[in-house]
């Protein structure tokens, strides 16, 4: 959020000495095309500084998590997940797409029913809760969530498609790896 604002001070420092350097008319300042372009240039990099510092900060974390699995896949304690030691949960709804179609009547449709310019699409997702008794302690494992609608899921475990993997030492630490 700093990197953010920073850039948007530095972009708004360079619109100030753009629109200084372009409108002075004295002498006391010489050169004034060199500042302008100075000026041009550090707005570019405010710009720049912006939406960079965001992708920065989110392919930081995937290779933090990337890291993590890996990390798990090499030491941690592979368990293959038992279907009677899982609760299966579903979470679906409905998403409105609006349709991206050109249409330069699509004001005159909304005006009359204002579901005809967006699509329904239904999207499926489900979770498992896995349950797992360790040294006669239970321990509680809730995964990500999957695209899929929770039969699918639990088909997944029927077949020994997924696999969960936990650090041995600090059991809070845990994925689920889905392999078809």
């Amino acid at each position: 959020m700093a990197r953010k604002i920073f850039g948007y001070i530095i972009t708004l420092v360079g619109i100030i000495g753009l629109i200084f350097f372009g409108n002075y008319k004295g002498t006391l300042i010489s050169h004034t095309t060199f500042l302008m372009i100075g000026s041009i240039a550090i707005i570019y990099i405010g710009l720049f500084s912006t939406p960079l510092s965001k992708k920065n900060s989110k392919n930081s974390i995937s290779d933090e998590n990337l890291q993590v699995s890996n990390k798990l896949r090499i030491n941690g304690e592979k368990i293959i997940i038992d279907i009677n030691k899982c609760e299966f949960k579903e979470n679906n709804y409905y998403e409105q797409i609006e349709n991206s179609g050109y249409s330069k009547y699509k004001s005159i449709d909304a005006s009359f029913d204002s579901n005809r310019n967006y699509e329904e699409r239904y999207i499926e997702q489900s979770a498992l809760v896995y349950h797992n008794t360790n040294d006669q302690k239970i321990e509680k494992f809730e995964s990500q969530t999957f695209l899929f609608n929770a039969k699918i899921l639990e088909g997944y475990v029927k077949s020994n498609s997924i696999v969960l993997f936990v650090d041995r030492f600090d059991r809070s630490i845990y994925f689920f790896e889905l392999s078809k």
